[in-house]
């Protein structure tokens, strides 16, 4: 049935096909494919989709197939998964670069650092910038510039006619507007991606405290974080995490060590141990991402191998935590027969001054968001998922219903909404414009 297209296809007859329909989530609910395309220009992706289209094949679209739910590896039989990793294009100017959807983030920060440029987005190193940017894209450099999607100045996509179409602030707006923070899988297949980008700051300064038995001072500790979520200058991130026995904070400002700490005072109480380095904006992004270098960092994906059984929920706040939280925080942690890590990643800044409705990426004027990562061994698995959702219960009692769209959760009610809030109805409305076939399917919500 494929043997007529132009690009390499796997089936489950080939050799490749194991290495080809690898997840890195076994708790993930999906179906092996019939097939994989693999896409590494334009005009494969056209032939794909006509393809796809006139047989009435459903499809998935993968670029770094990072996603914890799977949602770029089938959910239905009898389906393909359109695979566009390989293309992985750069071009970059003085003010903007271009990337091709599959590029990792260790390929784009990698290439920017070479002309000294920055994209602000996230620290995983092995997602894809069409992925981390089409649902948000938050990292270390989101409170001075933005989330990734509001650096993002174009995009060209291919609809589900076949047609390849330019998106922009000019051209199919609506589109473009879509994309910004919704556009997962949801109208088309996204074959490049220009971004403003910025100067390299010209020294950057890791932070790390680290508490030393005070996990009963959760709430103290917490609660002066929080707070500097408010006070802090754009030129800090600022991530805390808590797990069973210990409490971590880190960060990393965009300025010289000096002038690091007064900014970090009042995070120092308790018995702690604190670190601060200044460094190469480079060296201090591999840093925190856990790299000495891009080699290192590169080398440390190829040998991406092994699956693990895990779940991940998330959930933002503007206000700040409450007992309902804290009792929820201590009482998965103290889970003997599981192991659980919660990480609070600042917001504000300039995250926070953009509007709501002014991209579809709809989660401003939080303090932060939560991301809950449970993992367990196999006898265990029904109680950790059963702990995992009574947590995540009476934790949004407090901080409210809405999620990250780059976490989906296969399990959370009214999913849509939840991601996209009250931009929902605008999307459905583009969506209908665009797609009216519904051919773009995403795994965890509808638009």
């Amino acid at each position: 049935m494929f043997e007529n297209l132009s690009f390499p296809v796997v089936t489950p007859q080939d050799e490749e096909y194991t290495r080809s329909t690898f997840v890195r989530n076994t708790n993930a609910k999906y179906v092996l494919p019939d097939a994989i395309f693999y896409c590494s220009q334009t005009e494969h992706v056209i032939e794909a989709i006509n393809f796809l289209v006139s047989n009435n094949i459903d499809f998935v679209i993968r670029s770094g197939g990072h996603s914890y739910e799977a949602t770029s590896m089938t959910k239905t039989p009898n389906s393909v998964v359109l695979d566009v990793s390989q293309m992985k294009d750069i071009h970059i100017d003085k003010e903007t670069a271009t990337f091709g959807p599959g590029c990792l983030l260790v390929d784009v920060y990698e290439a920017l650092f070479d002309k000294d440029l920055l994209l602000p987005s996230a620290t995983n190193f092995s997602v894809a910038i069409s992925g981390v940017t089409l649902g948000g894209g938050q990292g270390l450099f989101c409170r001075k510039y933005g989330m990734t999607c509001d650096s993002l100045l174009s995009l060209d996509i291919v609809l589900s006619d076949g047609s390849l179409v330019h998106a922009s602030k000019e051209h199919n707006s609506d589109l473009f507007w879509a994309h910004q923070g919704a556009g997962a899988a949801n109208f088309g297949v996204v074959v490049g991606l220009t971004f403003q980008v910025y100067p390299v700051p010209p020294i950057v300064t890791t932070f790390v405290v680290q508490y030393v038995e005070e996990i009963n001072n959760l709430e103290k500790i917490f609660s002066i974080w929080e707070s500097m979520t408010i006070s802090a200058p754009d030129e800090i991130s600022m991530q805390f995490s808590v797990e069973a026995e210990s409490i971590t904070v880190m960060g990393l400002y965009m300025g010289r060590e000096k002038d690091i700490q007064q900014h970090i005072a009042p995070l120092l109480v308790g018995d702690h141990i604190v670190q601060t380095q200044s460094m190469s904006c480079a060296r201090g992004l591999l840093a925190f991402s856990g790299f000495h270098s891009f080699e290192h960092a590169r080398c440390s994906i190829l040998s991406e191998n092994t699956s693990a059984e895990f779940k991940v929920k998330s959930s933002y706040s503007s206000v700040p935590l409450d007992e309902r939280a804290y009792s929820a925080i201590r009482r998965i942690l103290s889970a003997t027969s599981i192991h659980a890590s919660i990480a609070f990643m600042a917001m504000g800044g300039t995250v926070n001054r953009v509007k709501c409705n002014e991209t579809s990426f709809y989660h401003r004027n939080n303090l932060f968001l939560m991301q809950l990562s449970v993992s367990w061994v196999d006898q265990t698995k029904d109680l950790a998922l059963l702990l995992c959702d009574r947590f995540y219960e009476k934790f949004i009692e407090c901080t409210g219903v809405f999620a990250y769209p780059n976490c989906p959760d296969d399990d959370l009610s009214t999913p849509t909404f939840r991601f996209f809030g009250e931009n929902q109805a605008k999307l459905k409305t583009i969506k209908d414009k665009y797609d009216q076939l519904n051919v773009f399917k995403h795994g965890t919500f509808e638009i």
